[in-house]
C-alpha cells in the first residue's frame, strides 16, 4: 500500500538508510517525522516534507498525533558526530487508540514516567535484540527481560517484539533473544498473546 507517513527514530545506519529513504520518496512521497538535528540531512538528500521533533513535541498528521518521546540511546554517523542529533521513540495516537513505539534504547525509570504521563497503551513495539555484552550494550539496548519489565512499566495491554532478526549487532542471535523473552514472560505470568513475537516477513492483524 501507499506509504504516507515515515517516522525515523535516530541517524544509526540501520534505522537511516539514504537508499531506502530516496527510493520512499522515489515511490510514495511520505513526510518523514524525525528527532531533532536529523532534519539536514533528510533535506540533503532532497526530502521536502520533513517534521523535526524535540522530545514531548508533537506533529499531525490526518487523524493521528505523533510525539517524540525520550529513549535511552546516542547517535551518530561518523567519529566526530557522536549525540549532536537527537534519539526518541514515538506515541502514535488518535482519538481511540494509541499506540508506543519505544525505539532503541536501555532500560531506566523513563518507561515508567512515560506509562504514567502518556499511557495506558493499546500496543506497544518494544525492542529485545542487540542486549549482549551487557557491560557494552547495557545502556543502550535493553535485555529480553528488561523489555518485560518495560510493557509492565508502560502499562501495554499489548507489545510486540522488534529490533532482532535482521542485522547482527551484537553477541547474542534472534534465538536466544526469542528464547529469553519467552522465559522471562513465564516469570511474570505473561504469554505471547500479551507480548507478541513476531516472524518477519509475516503480517499480523492486532
Amino acid at each position: 500500500p501507499k506509504i504516507d507517513l515515515v517516522l525515523i527514530s535516530h541517524n544509526h545506519y540501520d534505522h537511516l538508510d539514504r537508499l531506502t529513504v530516496k527510493k520512499l520518496m522515489r515511490e510514495h512521497d511520505p513526510e518523514f517525522v524525525v528527532p531533532l538535528g536529523v532534519a539536514s540531512l533528510l533535506r540533503k538528500w532532497g526530502c521536502q516534507r520533513v517534521t523535526e521533533l524535540d522530545w514531548h513535541g508533537s506533529s499531525t498528521h490526518a487523524a493521528l498525533s505523533i510525539t517524540a518521546l525520550p529513549a535511552n540511546h546516542f547517535s551518530s554517523r561518523g567519529t566526530r558526530d557522536r549525540n549532536t542529533s537527537l534519539w526518541c521513540g514515538y506515541l502514535i495516537s488518535s482519538a481511540q487508540k494509541k499506540i508506543y513505539y519505544v525505539g532503541d534504547t536501555g532500560y531506566s525509570p523513563v518507561f515508567e514516567k512515560t506509562g504514567k504521563e502518556y499511557g495506558p497503551f493499546d500496543l506497544c513495539l518494544i525492542p529485545i535484540g542487540a542486549y549482549l555484552p551487557r557491560w557494552f550494550m547495557g545502556p543502550i539496548h535493553v535485555s529480553p527481560e528488561q523489555s518485560v519489565q518495560v510493557h509492565k512499566d508502560l502499562n501495554s495491554h499489548k507489545s510486540v517484539a522488534m529490533h532482532f532478526g535482521t542485522f547482527k549487532l551484537a553477541d547474542d542471535n534472534p534465538l536466544r533473544a526469542k528464547k529469553e523473552l519467552k522465559e522471562a514472560l513465564e516469570k511474570n505470568n505473561l504469554t505471547e498473546e500479551d507480548f507478541h513475537i513476531p516472524n518477519e516477513g509475516h503480517s499480523y492483524l492486532v
